[in-house]
């Protein structure tokens, strides 16, 4: 807390998490003189963070396994969280979480350009997507292509 001469205060505080708190304050001048004051304080959720994905920025043989991640921040510090892949072929999974990773496999089984996708989601519905462009899937017995 800071005293200013203008006898305002001003009092920096972190919330680990969103609610509505009430903040006591108990002032004391230089002769014993105190008072106190109440005020209530609104702290809104924020969704969390989600970072770049990581995934293969190199071709990948149909029916091969890939792995995808990426890291996530939340001000919430106490919020739980869920996470889920969109693999851009009609498929999702659930992500593994892990001290703020998420990671997970998949195998695409048709060739093409897909767009990834994770949600993260935390437990006062904040969620966040990020994108992965493009992850192209060949075929090599499907003969000569270019592009």
């Amino acid at each position: 807390m800071t005293l200013n001469t203008d006898k305002t205060f001003q009092l920096n505080h972190l919330y680990k998490d969103n609610g509505a708190y009430t903040v006591t304050v108990v002032v004391t001048d230089n002769e014993g003189l105190s008072d106190t004051g109440e005020a209530m304080v609104t702290v809104n959720n924020l969704a969390p963070e989600v970072g770049n994905i990581t995934a293969s920025i190199n071709p990948v043989e149909i029916n091969t396994p890939i792995t995808a991640s990426a890291t996530f921040t939340d001000a919430g510090v106490l919020d739980s969280h869920t996470a889920v892949w969109n693999w851009g072929d009609g498929t999702t999974s659930t992500g593994t979480i892990t001290n703020g990773s998420v990671s997970d496999s998949h195998t695409y089984t048709t060739t093409g350009v897909y767009e990834i996708s994770l949600t993260v989601t935390d437990n006062n519905s904040g969620a966040t997507t990020q994108y992965f462009q493009y992850l192209t899937v060949f075929n090599p017995n499907a003969g000569w292509a270019s592009g």
